[in-house]
């Protein structure tokens, strides 16, 4: 089911290019004044990502969103998602997927063999991805429903290297 945010995701491509290392420094610097932060605030560090949301939740109660500001809710979204994969690459080892060509489809990547199990069975492989754009999306659209620390349990799961369909088993 694609909901509304992952449509504007599609929708405003000229702005929805993948997020690249080299973007990321321009678009948290943006993020900080889109949600009334500092930069000490904002360290990168796993702390900070309780910081992050509790902004971006007070961002969005004081923001109500409406179709002449869909294009600053993806630039908020992008530089929600360089900021929660940036600190998973300074934290976690993790990098940017070069492979990726969308906004969409932005995600980190773990070098880290990982097992992941379906149903009955269960799968290896050599890296762990996050889309981060994505679970990003899925947080803003679902924002009043998710518990709250979703960045750092996103974050603590990526530390995992057994995943039961998508959801880390610590």
């Amino acid at each position: 089911m694609e909901r509304k945010t992952e449509h504007m995701m599609y929708e405003y491509s000229e702005i929805g290019r993948r997020i690249r290392s080299d973007d990321v420094e321009e678009l948290v610097k943006d993020l900080i004044d889109r949600i009334d932060c500092t930069e000490s605030e904002l360290d990168y560090s796993q702390k900070s990502l309780e910081v992050l949301e509790e902004k971006v939740r007070s961002h969005h109660r004081a923001n109500v969103m409406n179709g002449n500001q869909e294009k600053d809710l993806v630039r908020l979204i992008k530089g929600i998602a360089a900021y929660l994969g940036q600190t998973m690459v300074l934290n976690l080892g993790a990098r940017w997927n070069t492979n990726d060509f969308s906004l969409w489809s932005s995600s980190v990547i773990i070098d880290r063999q990982t097992k992941t199990k379906k149903g009955k069975d269960i799968h290896t492989g050599p890296t762990r991805g996050y889309p981060v754009v994505q679970n990003v999306a899925y947080f803003w659209d679902m924002i009043d429903t998710v518990e709250n620390s979703f960045f750092n349990r996103e974050f603590k799961a990526m530390k995992s290297d057994y995943w039961v369909e998508g959801i880390s088993k610590e």
